[in-house]
């Protein structure tokens, strides 16, 4: 005799609750951060257009050289002050008695108006500024200055320290100083010296 025996279906076994809980509570929390991510970028990147859109246009090389030649005209100072034209820009010759005093890389207070305005024209320009400082063939050994070079090049770096208070950026600021080493006269003559004792502001659409 054959028995046949029904076998047994046995039920899997059920999730807690719990678990089934805890996990629609991670779906939700994870698709909530994903859309907070998402409209995060979209709000950061709509600020940007914004921005962008109200921002003035920044000034171009040839308006600043309009600008600073104005500037110029008005202040005048005896013929101490004058534009040059070079490629790709232009530099503001200024003769040393306008910002230092003889053997001083300290701005004098007279220095302030002048730079003010440079600092107010270039703000919201696209252009590099870079001073260089310029002395003549007269030996100076002082402590503080044992040439030239030293000379020159602190008084170039206190332009541009002012300038920097300003509000002018630093990535668009540099210095140098050359010494006597770039006479624009003779130097045997005191005119001639005093001619190259001066600081060079070079205004460039490009950096140094």
């Amino acid at each position: 005799m054959v028995i046949i025996r029904e076998r047994s279906l046995k039920s899997p076994p059920s999730v807690p609750t719990w678990q089934t809980v805890f996990c629609s509570l991670s779906m939700i929390i994870l698709t909530f951060f994903i859309m907070m991510t998402a409209w995060s970028q979209f709000e950061v990147e709509k600020l940007a257009y914004v921005r962008r859109a109200v921002a003035p246009a920044k000034k171009g090389i040839q308006e600043v050289q309009a600008e600073m030649e104005k500037m110029v005209q008005e202040q005048g100072k005896g013929g101490l002050m004058r534009i040059e034209k070079k490629k790709g820009g232009f530099t503001a010759i200024l003769a040393t008695p306008l910002l230092f005093a003889t053997g001083k890389a300290s701005l004098d207070s007279s220095a302030y108006p002048i730079l003010d305005e440079v600092a107010r024209i270039t703000l919201n320009a696209a252009v590099f500024i870079t001073v260089e400082g310029h002395t003549d063939n007269t030996p100076i050994n002082t402590q503080e200055f044992p040439s030239n070079w030293e000379l020159s090049a602190l008084r170039a770096v206190n332009v541009i320290r002012y300038l920097h208070r300003k509000g002018l950026p630093l990535d668009r600021l540099s210095a140098v100083g050359f010494g006597e080493s770039h006479p624009v006269a003779p130097n045997d003559t005191e005119e001639g010296r005093q001619k190259n004792r001066r600081i060079e502001i070079v205004f460039s659409e490009e950096a140094y």
